[in-house]
């Protein structure tokens, strides 16, 4: 028998989408609202994914989320379940289900990064519930503007800095290149829906034993790729953490391997060989060692969404990575 499985790709970027049950507004209210943001929160925090974007509408809810190691199920039962029975708890007499079935997932090349999070910003719009998505506090549109308060569990940067390094720039540009497609309909790329053939053709050559839950939207590389290395290699066996393997020894001869003095790899995070350093410490530790990412994110002093944005990074190039890779875990032994 085919056995389901959601496409978990580490460090991949993905289009979470929950619709309420019969298409009934679920979420009226502001405190419905503030009490839904609220659980997202909480669930971010204590999880390794990053938030780039959300739209928390009445019937719908879209969020943009870079993976980290742990799966996305934990983050969307926490945040979808505890919805469900503080809104049947808050409406006396009301019972049963809230959410019509289970959360979509879908898996997108970055490169779709901008288009997606304008997709997101102008779903009210889509809607009828706005006229621009500026007009709009169902999204995350405001804090990206500058016309709310950036909470500290969304991560507006990753698409702002790509866009100008000067933040105020960015936010006009940003609000000018959303507002550019305002009366953009549904697009059935974003929502998984139009690479299901594409998808389907990869899994009979790769993963024909698996009944995929989830569509990949991306170039046939890409798609090839998270196969190979989600489905076709099958579980890793991931060897325990050598009592003596500790991550201030990894980041150590990390270091010492690409010959990166110390102070410069704490003042130069973002130059070349510092970057690098970062990303093989970060895959090392987590996909060899079965460490967290949060592990390294207090041993360096980064947000956990700077060390998720390395862990993606080093999963795309780990074929370029692999032989410096080598050569640190044989220094290890």
């Amino acid at each position: 028998m085919s056995r389901f499985a959601r496409i978990y790709f580490p460090g991949g970027l993905y289009h979470l989408m929950s619709r309420f049950v019969g298409g009934q507004p679920l979420i009226r209210t502001q405190k419905q609202r503030s009490y839904y943001l609220k659980l997202i929160a909480e669930a971010v925090q204590k999880t390794d994914a990053t938030l780039y974007a959300y739209a928390v509408l009445p019937t719908q809810v879209h969020l943009v989320v870079r993976a980290g190691w742990e799966p996305l199920e934990r983050l969307m039962k926490s945040v979808n379940t505890g919805y469900a029975g503080w809104l049947n708890n808050q409406q006396a007499g009301r019972g049963g289900a809230v959410f019509a079935g289970r959360y979509k997932s879908v898996l997108l090349e970055d490169n779709y990064v901008f288009d997606l999070v304008r997709y997101v910003h102008n779903a009210p719009v889509r809607l009828k519930k706005a006229k621009a998505a500026s007009e709009s506090g169902w999204t995350s549109h405001q804090a990206y503007v500058g016309d709310a308060e950036v909470p500290d569990w969304l991560d507006v940067n990753f698409v702002l800095e790509q866009i100008n390094p000067k933040i105020g720039w960015a936010r006009r540009q940003f609000d000018t290149f959303v507002n550019e497609t305002s009366e953009e309909g549904r697009r059935r790329d974003l929502e998984g829906s139009k690479s299901d053939e594409m998808s389907r053709a990869y899994r009979t050559v790769l993963a024909e034993h698996l009944k995929i839950d989830g569509p990949i939207v991306g170039s046939e590389e890409f798609i090839e790729m998270v196969y190979k290395e989600v489905f076709a290699k099958g579980p890793k066996n991931k060897a325990p953490t050598p009592s003596r393997m500790t991550l201030n020894r990894l980041i150590e001869t990390v270091r010492e391997e690409l010959n990166i003095d110390k102070k410069d790899f704490v003042a130069f995070p973002k130059r070349k060989p510092c970057a690098l350093a970062r990303r093989v410490i970060v895959y090392i530790w987590v996909a060899e060692f079965g460490g967290k990412q949060n592990d390294v994110s207090k041993r360096l002093s980064a947000s956990t969404g700077a060390v998720t944005r390395w862990y993606g990074k080093a999963i795309r190039d780990l074929n370029a990575m692999e032989p410096l890779v080598v050569k640190i875990l044989e220094k290890m032994r």
